[in-house]
């Protein structure tokens, strides 16, 4: 519990006067891309407080390329 008071905390004041710094200087587009990576990072890190198992991403790319890797095997074999 205190591990994700923590996270929130420390989440909230890096948002906060990081946030006011792009809002002053009216970068509209960076405070979108600031918010969407900040809220993925503290929601990343309040699942793996709660040990929650997540997926690595190297599988789902493998799946993906496999197929295409065959491919473009045969054609240059």
């Amino acid at each position: 519990m205190w591990g994700i008071a923590g996270i929130l905390f420390i989440g909230f004041a890096v948002s906060f006067f990081e946030g006011r710094r792009l809002v002053k200087q009216k970068y509209w587009k960076d405070l979108v891309v600031f918010s969407i990576l900040m809220s993925a990072g503290i929601t990343l890190n309040i699942l793996l407080n709660l040990n929650v198992e997540i997926p690595n991403p190297t599988a789902t790319i493998l799946k993906i390329f496999t197929p295409f890797h065959s491919v473009v095997d045969s054609i240059l074999s």
